[in-house]
């Protein structure tokens, strides 16, 4: 993880206050497959993280899970103000904040062997002969990676009245809003309510947003 915060603070007198913050929060989350194969291929996953996994009747599978990737990126802007009159001390401020999501999932094509061919699960495994093969492009299209992008807006405003020294009213108003996810590459299905059906991502459906 990486975090920055910076602050700046502007005083004027004795009753008006602005507090300007900035925050930047970075999430790293490279992961190998979580079957990462026989011990034998796991010092080459530095260098590859993910192998085509063959599985042959009565052995342990050769190669090893997908793999997965997610970076996020958070920018946070924030503006208080304060200021105060009379016996009213006055509160208002911005909060935006937009979230950049960056992953990535690749599922791995598979080969089965069970001896249906030879009667031997081993001697298919031999001959190149397998009883299923599964190929993660036929059986869905798309693409692995993905590019979220999330914007969220906060406007508040307040007044803290003391209206003695034994009685203080708090009044306030808040009002958030949240941008619907977009696909920065358009590469996200959709529901779309002029139609009332499903958008498929890069082909006429231009907005982007993820359902």
């Amino acid at each position: 993880r990486t975090n920055v915060g910076l602050s700046f603070t502007t005083v004027k007198g004795t009753s008006f206050v602005n507090e300007l913050r900035f925050g930047y929060n970075r999430f790293n989350q490279p992961q190998i497959p979580v079957n990462n194969g026989p011990p034998e291929i796991v010092p080459l996953q530095g260098f590859i993280k993910s192998f085509t996994p063959f599985n042959v009747s009565g052995f342990d599978t050769i190669g090893s899970g997908g793999e997965f990737k997610r970076v996020v990126n958070v920018y946070n802007y924030i503006d208080n103000m304060s200021y105060l009159v009379g016996n009213h001390q006055l509160k208002w401020g911005v909060d935006v904040r937009r979230y950049l999501f960056n992953a990535y999932t690749l599922g791995l094509n598979s080969f089965d062997f069970d001896g249906s061919r030879t009667g031997n699960p081993f001697g298919d495994f031999l001959l190149g002969l397998p009883s299923r093969t599964t190929s993660v492009t036929s059986e869905g299209t798309g693409f692995p990676g993905g590019n979220p992008r999330k914007l969220e807006l906060a406007l508040y405003a307040q007044d803290d009245w003391r209206v003695n020294t034994r009685l203080t009213l708090n009044f306030g108003l808040r009002w958030e809003f949240y941008k619907r996810i977009t696909e920065k590459r358009n590469r996200q299905s959709s529901w779309v309510a002029s139609c009332n059906c499903g958008g498929v991502a890069g082909e006429g459906n231009s907005t982007g947003y993820a359902g």
